[in-house]
Parts: structure tokens; C-alpha cells; sequence
């Protein structure tokens, strides 16, 4: 689990939650396939550097709170990608990401029950520059409604922090803002995620 001094850091540096993966009991192989898959930039509860004892590296392997310009190398690669707002009814969540490919990323969503469930639905996206720093505004916003949960990756359990109980339009209105008409819903209509998605 990420510690304050590590939470404090991800905020400090402009760093989306959804970007880091919890790396916990893994090696470096293992670890760099899963953020390969999941689109992590960053891990933690890795081996600690051998300079100050951090443990928030890049996929790599490289400390980032003793090289901090590893930061941009890395969320530039994510810096034009889909900025998007999933839902899960059983579990009365929502959830705002970024991806480059939304449809795998709805898959394995589903695929490693994130948060716990497998009914995640993709209600909206828009593709943008600057991803990373919209999706951090967007979570911002939405931070009086988070909470965290789990997933469960090669028999470990995973702690997940970019997760709302909040309403869809919590979510889409700040999008909308920034996005305008570049805005895709992704359900059937704008009414009836408002009327499923509305879980406070």
C-alpha cells in the first residue's frame, strides 16, 4: 500500500494514481509484464534504492524520487491517449482512467476484476493531450468521493486507488469542460448513465 510520503510525492509531481501499480512481492519481470498490460508507468513496493531507500521506480527499474526527470520520460510516452469514465453497477463505482487502447483496457478491467467486480461498462471518453494531467484534474475533483479497493494479479492481491462512489455526472461534467465535443459516450445515452451510474 502506498504510504503518505509516497502519496504526497505522486501529488507533488503531478503523477495520476492510475499510473503507479502495486508491485508488492513481485520480481522486475514479472512486475514489468503486468504494467505492460495494465498501461503503468510507475511501481512501488519494490526492492529499495540503494542511495536512499525509496521504493517508486519506473518501469525500468529507476528510483523516480531520486531522478524526479524520470517522471517526464515516462508519462510522456502517455501524454495524447483516451481520458475515460467506466462504471460498475454492482459495486456502485466509478472509475476514471486513461488508456491509448480503451477496449483492452474495458477487457482487462473486467479480465483482473478490478476493484473487485467484472461488470465494468465504458460510459464515456475523449481523446486528449496532456492525458495525464486532465485525468489528475478530474480526480481531484472527484476526491471527497474516493475510495480504494483491490484486484487480484497472479495470485497477489492489488491495491487500486482511482476509484469513486459518485455519480456519472460527477465525472462527465469536468470532462465535458475540458473535452467539449470531443467527448464520446459509450453508452446508449447520456440520460441513462445519469439514471444507472448514480450511486450518492
Amino acid at each position: 500500500m502506498l504510504n503518505q510520503e509516497q502519496l504526497r510525492f505522486l501529488l507533488d509531481h503531478k503523477i495520476p494514481i492510475s499510473s503507479v501499480f502495486d508491485a508488492t512481492g513481485m520480481n522486475k519481470a514479472g512486475y514489468q509484464k503486468a504494467m505492460e498490460d495494465l498501461e503503468k508507468s510507475f511501481a512501488y513496493g519494490v526492492t529499495p534504492c540503494s542511495k536512499a531507500g525509496h521504493t517508486l521506480r519506473t518501469k525500468a527499474g529507476h528510483c523516480i524520487q531520486c531522478n524526479v526527470s524520470r517522471i517526464a520520460f515516462q508519462l510522456r510516452s502517455k501524454a495524447t491517449a483516451h481520458i475515460y469514465i467506466a462504471g460498475s453497477y454492482k459495486r456502485k463505482l466509478i472509475k476514471v482512467g486513461s488508456s491509448i487502447d480503451i477496449d483492452d483496457r474495458l477487457h482487462k478491467l473486467n479480465e483482473y476484476k478490478y476493484g473487485g467486480v467484472s461488470d465494468w461498462s465504458m460510459l464515456a471518453s475523449a481523446f486528449q493531450d496532456k492525458a495525464g494531467r486532465i485525468e489528475n484534474y478530474i480526480h481531484d475533483k472527484l476526491k471527497e468521493y474516493n475510495v480504494e479497493g483491490s484486484y487480484m494479479r497472479e495470485g497477489k492481491k492489488q491495491q487500486c486507488y482511482e476509484l469513486f462512489r459518485c455519480n456519472f455526472d460527477d465525472a462527465y461534467k469536468p470532462l465535458k469542460a475540458i473535452a467539449g465535443k470531443s467527448v464520446r459516450l459509450r453508452c446508449s445515452s447520456e440520460k441513462q448513465a445519469q439514471t444507472v451510474y448514480n450511486f450518492r
